[in-house]
């Protein structure tokens, strides 16, 4: 059997009501309200009543829970950390942006570029295996991604959706403090998707001279033609087999 006690025998400390075991030569009255040991009652603080003209200070003017989606389709794609970086930049910048990291499969792309034109993205990055396929499916392409024919960046400019590739722009970015692109003289090692992004990017740059050092004939040649447009016929570029 529990033993009871008293109400009457509580300690009241701050708010709290702590029942304690009477002493030996305490007598316990059965006809008083009685409780089992060792309970606790706690009371709430008051709460506190805020005025509408305070709690509009604290709240936007308008409410908006739309956020803007931005994504990256590709496959395979789980461990690609871009969402990380991306969604760290969009919180640095205070914007109530969403990078979604999405698999899409080749055959899906199409209904990938319909569901992120129907959904209103504001744009989204290709990687492997899109970066080529994705141009038949929009509506206009930047100078570098025109020239190399290959895209890792859609923006949304109006209804349109546009490819941009900035995989050379950022390593131009990169040097400008050093050097200044225009009139120097490169030698790129290699012929894959960032030489080709690189040696495009720093022709628009206004290098005078590019030699594209490779393995494969066939690859090295095709780098060659991207960076000889008619645009750039001022541009001298060799090609040196390895």
């Amino acid at each position: 059997m529990y033993q009871r006690h008293s109400l009457e025998s509580s300690n009241r400390v701050r708010g709290r009501a702590t029942l304690a075991p009477p002493s030996e030569a305490s007598v316990v009255d059965e006809r008083q309200t009685t409780v089992y040991s060792y309970v606790t009652l706690i009371s709430r603080p008051p709460c506190r009543v805020v005025r509408p003209s305070e709690l509009s200070k604290h709240m936007p003017k308008e409410l908006n829970f739309k956020q803007e989606l931005t994504a990256a389709f590709g496959q395979p794609i789980a461990e690609n950390p871009t969402q990380v970086m991306i969604e760290a930049a969009y919180r640095h910048h205070g914007l109530n942006w969403r990078y979604l990291t999405i698999e899409v499969a080749a055959n899906d792309l199409l209904d990938a570029v319909r569901g992120a034109r129907a959904m209103g993205f504001a744009g989204f990055n290709c990687t492997i295996p899109h970066k080529v396929a994705v141009i038949q499916y929009l509506d206009g392409l930047g100078e570098s991604a025109q020239l190399m024919q290959a895209v890792n960046c859609v923006v949304r400019r109006g209804r349109q959706l546009i490819g941009e590739n900035t995989d050379g722009k950022g390593f131009v970015k990169a040097i400008r403090p050093f050097l200044d692109p225009s009139g120097t003289r490169v030698v790129i090692f290699g012929a894959g998707g960032a030489a080709r992004a690189i040696s495009v990017e720093m022709a628009l740059a206004g290098a005078s001279h590019i030699t594209i050092v490779n393995r494969c004939p066939k690859r090295g040649k095709e780098l060659f033609t991207y960076c000889k447009p008619p645009s750039l016929s001022k541009l001298a570029v060799n090609f040196s087999r390895n």
